[in-house]
């Protein structure tokens, strides 16, 4: 089931917080973002109305020293303030930022798996890639990229 894959990526992403640093955990990472990426195409689900609480908020702090204990060396990368062809300003993108942007929302959404349904989940990870972390993935995987190429 779709679900069931979106989950089992979302969970990838988050289980390399749980692993010792090592050499490949970087690869891995950029595995486990394009893959999350590709699977979010294709959520769909029923809108759940029901009343839930809310889910307990990692806090950025927190998310931001996981990052930094298992990439110390992310940090700040520059970024089209638009790509569109008349911009010429540069702004500061922050790679560990966007991650641990990303953690905070998919532990949001694993909370919701566990704890209210499906369709309330799902609702919550499609509504946050859309309209937030979706540019964060984006523009990591474009600093990703860059460091692999040396």
């Amino acid at each position: 089931e779709k679900s069931l894959a979106v989950e089992a990526m979302m969970r990838a992403v988050l289980s390399l917080f749980e692993q010792p640093t090592s050499e490949e955990l970087e690869l891995r990472l950029v595995q486990a973002l394009d893959r999350l990426v590709a699977e979010m195409h294709d959520v769909r689900f029923e809108f759940d109305d029901t009343e839930y609480p809310e889910a307990p908020r990692l806090a950025y702090e927190v998310a931001r020293g996981l990052v930094l204990s298992r990439f110390p060396d992310f940090g700040p990368y520059s970024v089209p303030a638009s790509v569109l062809p008349e911009n010429e300003q540069l702004m500061l993108g922050d790679s560990v930022d966007d991650l641990a942007d990303v953690i905070i929302e998919l532990r949001d959404v694993e909370w919701r798996f566990e704890h209210t349904s499906e369709a309330d989940a799902l609702w919550h990870l499609e509504n946050g890639f859309r309209t937030h972390w979706a540019a964060h993935v984006r523009w990591l995987q474009v600093f990703l990229h860059e460091r692999q190429l040396g």
